[in-house]
């Protein structure tokens, strides 16, 4: 026939058919030589089909045709790092999904960016308590990776510490590791802690034990093995306890006196009864001094009456060696040196007779002297004062009922019977109350008792404060 015959496709060897003539572009297409370069660059059942046009065709998911035109198709959105290859490949193998889309940071090795896109880390911030290494947010393996903080289930928690053994021995608190060991023995297990140190000592004293023994470091269960690690007036017991004692055993050489050991011996009778002297006996066969003891003897014989004198500037009296009078006190008393030099300043400008307890003296003296630490407190200008008005400061300073010594122990029953205190009259007419304060010491217009001195004539009170009166108080203040 004249006419053409219709394009049968390529024949089952290969061979290609006619030439057909695009109409429109005056172009010949070999369509056998375009199916031999299909078969060239796709497998066998990659390839397009030859019957029909191209309008349907896609390409299989794992292929990328070199000439297709598709280089920029985009996998699904749930496409897996595993299965999915990024076009432009050259990123580090480790983190094969930089740049592809995300939904959240599961979905890549590093984290998911703003944009929709896996991207790497810069830090273990962003990397939701994982730990950011080359890129990539990986869980932690240790307290390393998470800088210096726990890592617990791969994750690096926000804390340091739970207990001391995640901070080596150091103290933990509020999940933070410290610089110390200790703040105090209750954080030592039972042993000494200084400057946060937990040493390898229980001890350093009997303070470190609760008043027990400390002995090589270690606390002992023991108070005592003798009196003499005991309180003044206590006795030790069998048992190592400090306590009262019971009978003139407990008390060594001294006596017990209502549960208090009281020294006894030929300087001190005051133990003993009214008409005894302590007294030790001679030595008995053993050739052991014998312990002191209450003897009836006549007490006018004085302290030597046990063949020991007082000792030089004392006397006897009340059964005991005592300082003759107050100033002799005074001067003795290492904590009265400024008050003994202010009244060595006021000269005669200041009676002392009744301190002197010699001639002139009404009776027995109880006086309240300021401590050297209470007189250094005063100003220059409040000092001058007193020694201008000296004997307006001594009467002030001295109990007005002279037919009566006012010892520590009946002031301490006049503050008790009257707890919001009770007014002494002073020399000078004006009053001090005396009352107990709120650790039980005594008070006197709020100034505290230190301790009292008996002497022959009376008794010396230590102050810690002095005692204020016109005209001299409105020049009596605390130096600054």
């Amino acid at each position: 026939m004249d006419a053409a015959e219709p394009d049968r496709g390529p024949s089952p060897d290969g061979d290609s058919g006619s030439d057909v003539g695009d109409p429109d572009e005056g172009v010949q297409v070999d369509r056998g030589r375009a199916d031999a370069d299909l078969r060239d660059d796709a497998s066998p059942e990659d390839a397009a089909p030859t019957d029909g046009g191209m309008s349907d065709w896609r390409p299989p998911t794992d292929a990328t045709p070199a000439d297709s035109g598709m280089a920029d198709m985009t996998p699904p959105m749930d496409a897996t790092r595993a299965d999915a290859t990024p076009a432009d490949a050259g990123e580090p193998d480790a983190q094969p999904d930089l740049g592809l889309p995300c939904q959240d940071d599961t979905q890549c090795d590093g984290i998911c960016g703003a944009d929709g896109r896996c991207r790497a880390c810069m830090a273990d911030d962003e990397c939701a308590g994982e730990r950011c290494a080359d890129g990539a947010c990986l869980p932690c393996r240790d307290r390393d990776d998470c800088d210096g903080r726990l890592c617990e289930a791969d994750v690096c928690l926000d804390i340091q510490c739970r207990d001391e053994d995640d901070c080596g021995g150091l103290l933990c608190e509020a999940g933070l590791c410290l610089d110390i060991q200790c703040r105090d023995q209750g954080d030592c297990a039972g042993l000494l802690c200084e400057a946060g140190l937990c040493l390898d000592i229980q001890c350093r004293g009997r303070d470190d034990c609760d008043g027990r023994l400390c002995e090589a470091g270690v606390c002992l269960e023991i108070e005592c093995r003798d009196r003499a690690e005991c309180a003044a007036g206590q006795a030790c017991s069998e048992a190592g306890i400090c306590g009262p004692c019971a009978v003139d055993a407990d008390c060594g050489q001294d006596l017990c006196d209502d549960g208090v050991c009281r020294a006894c011996g030929a300087v001190d009778h005051r133990a003993c009864g009214a008409a005894e002297l302590c007294c030790r006996p001679p030595e008995g066969p053993d050739q052991q001094p014998s312990p002191y003891a209450c003897a009836p003897t006549d007490p006018l014989v004085g302290c030597s009456a046990c063949g020991v004198p007082c000792p030089e500037g004392q006397v006897c009296a009340d059964r005991a060696c005592l300082q003759p009078n107050g100033t002799a006190v005074l001067a003795a008393e290492a904590d009265l040196e400024v008050l003994w030099e202010l009244i060595g300043v006021m000269g005669e400008a200041a009676d002392l007779s009744n301190l002197e307890g010699g001639e002139g003296a009404e009776g027995v003296v109880t006086f309240f002297a300021p401590s050297n630490e209470a007189l250094g407190a005063l100003s220059a200008g409040c000092r001058n004062a007193i020694i201008v008005n000296g004997q307006r400061f001594i009467d002030h300073h001295t109990f007005g009922n002279q037919r009566e010594v006012l010892t520590a122990e009946l002031l301490a029953e006049t503050a008790d019977e009257v707890p919001e205190g009770i007014p002494l009259a002073m020399e000078s007419g004006g009053n001090v109350v005396v009352r107990r304060g709120d650790d039980g010491g005594l008070l006197l217009d709020d100034l505290p008792l230190l301790r009292s001195v008996p002497m022959a004539n009376g008794v010396v009170h230590i102050m810690g404060g002095v005692f204020l009166v016109e005209p001299y108080t409105a020049r009596c203040q605390p130096a600054p």
